[in-house]
């Protein structure tokens, strides 16, 4: 018999919400998808091997891992056109602060092993 395959969508999605989020992630792809928003939002594809999320109050727990899709904020774009990612090249990103207009800054590492 035929066995059953999970359909491979990405349709998980990661949110930096407070500063200090952050992920240490293999990269997949990079992809543009339609949303309720964006006719072409940048989506970046990862495997997250470690995650930190960080709550209101500063306490930190370990995130989902997995494979998980983040929407690229221009800042996140930048940097990951700058680090030219192959797949399955480890990098980490972090919500490192907000900057001037309410904008997230993000700190990235291209980990090499």
């Amino acid at each position: 018999m035929v066995p059953r395959i999970k359909a491979n969508d990405q349709g998980e999605v990661f949110k930096f919400q407070n500063e200090g989020d952050r992920i240490d992630a293999n990269y997949i792809a990079r992809r543009t998808a339609k949303t309720k928003k964006q006719e072409a939002a940048a989506v970046l594809d990862c495997d997250i091997i470690e995650c930190v999320k960080v709550d209101d109050k500063g306490v930190e727990t370990a995130g989902p891992t997995g494979p998980l899709s983040v929407f690229e904020s221009k800042h996140v774009q930048q940097l990951l056109d700058r680090a030219n990612l192959q797949p399955g090249d480890r990098f980490r990103l972090c919500y490192d602060k907000e900057g001037k207009g309410g904008f997230k800054v993000f700190g990235f590492e291209k980990v090499s092993e």
